[in-house]
């Protein structure tokens, strides 16, 4: 949020991207909680990637 914060500031739109890996996603991002502190904080959508660090592959 900072991140986008910044760049809104100097005009810059490049798209950004989360990334984080799929354990992390499943235990906090899908969860109630998690969902509600991205519908409450964010004003505009920001994309994840998730990967599998073992693996080293995204998978969604």
């Amino acid at each position: 949020m900072v991140y986008r914060a910044a760049l809104d500031y100097i005009g810059d739109m490049t798209p950004l991207y989360v990334a984080i890996s799929e354990a992390d996603y499943e235990t906090v991002i899908e969860q109630p909680l998690g969902q509600a502190v991205i519908r409450g904080r964010l004003t505009e959508s920001i994309p994840f990637v998730v990967f599998d660090p073992i693996a080293e592959e995204i998978v969604k």
